[in-house]
């Protein structure tokens, strides 16, 4: 990531925090092309109408030049960071489901509260 090396370092460096203004850009990035209009005829572009038919949230993929590390060399200044690791996947985990948006209801009062859940890879705090 060439464009602005401060960034790069604060997205390897804190990426639960850093990957969630991505996504955020992202989505916003496509709300503007979905709200674009041909203005001679007042329909939506065929990029707007490609998004529509998808309308998942975005995925950021990410493409890094870093010297991979060993495994033998992780040790705990890497929890948390993106790290390069050289290998083949021969095994991976479940997928795991991540909630959008909770929506909590106060026992004593039945109130309903709707969270979003923006965090990555963090869990959501509840209050």
């Amino acid at each position: 990531m060439a464009f602005d090396d401060d960034l790069t370092k604060f997205l390897l460096q804190y990426p639960a925090q850093a990957l969630p203004w991505f996504e955020k850009g992202a989505a916003l990035a496509i709300e503007e092309i979905d709200s674009r209009k041909d203005a001679e005829n007042d329909t939506i572009t065929p990029v707007a109408q490609r998004i529509q038919m998808q309308r998942k949230s975005p995925q950021i993929l990410l493409n890094h030049n870093a010297v991979p590390i060993s495994i033998r060399e992780l040790n705990s200044t890497h929890v948390g960071r993106l790290v390069a690791v050289p290998g083949i996947v021969i095994s991976a985990g479940r997928k795991q489901a991540k909630a959008a948006e909770l929506m909590i209801r106060c026992k004593g009062c039945g109130h309903n509260l709707t969270i979003p859940s923006n965090t990555g890879f963090l869990s959501t705090s509840l209050p």
